[in-house]
This record gives structure tokens, C-alpha cells and sequence, in this order.
């Protein structure tokens, strides 16, 4: 009989763990996004300053901040593939 009482305790915190998981890792994603994006942008100056066009210099930088899609690390991950993988 008490267990059935603390059923929705239970639930609760489960449901509140849960919720405290998920915004802790969407901000670290976030933060791990904003540092990738400032070094696409000191990659593309570096090639550029190295010599490079700047339209290769962009395709390339831009394949360089595509490994943090979560839209594609998610697939990915679902598909067993390496976030490298080219498709």
C-alpha cells in the first residue's frame, strides 16, 4: 500500500531528472556549437591569408561546421554512422 503512494513521487522526479539531463546537455551542445562556429571562421581567415580563393576557402569551412549538425549527428547516430562520414 505505501508503495503505491509514492508512485507519483517517483514520477516526478524521474520526470524532473529528466528534464534537468536534457537542458544540461542542450547547453553544452549550444556551447560546443557557438566555439566551432568562431573557429570556422579563423579557419577560413587562415586559408584565405594562406593563399586559398575564397570560394574554396568557404566550401571547406562549411564542411568543417557540418560535423555539429544535430539534425545529422542525430541520424547518424541512429544509422550506426561516423559523424565524418561523407554521404
Amino acid at each position: 500500500m505505501r508503495a503505491q503512494g509514492n508512485i507519483p513521487k517517483w514520477v516526478a522526479v524521474a520526470i524532473s531528472m529528466g528534464t534537468l539531463a536534457v537542458v544540461r546537455t542542450g547547453w553544452a551542445f549550444l556551447r560546443a556549437k557557438k566555439k566551432a562556429q568562431r573557429a570556422e571562421r579563423r579557419f577560413r581567415r587562415q586559408l584565405v591569408s594562406g593563399g586559398m580563393d575564397e570560394e574554396t576557402a568557404r566550401r571547406l569551412s562549411e564542411r568543417y561546421i557540418e560535423t555539429l549538425r544535430l539534425r545529422k549527428l542525430v541520424k547518424q547516430a541512429i544509422r550506426g554512422q561516423s559523424p565524418l562520414a561523407r554521404h
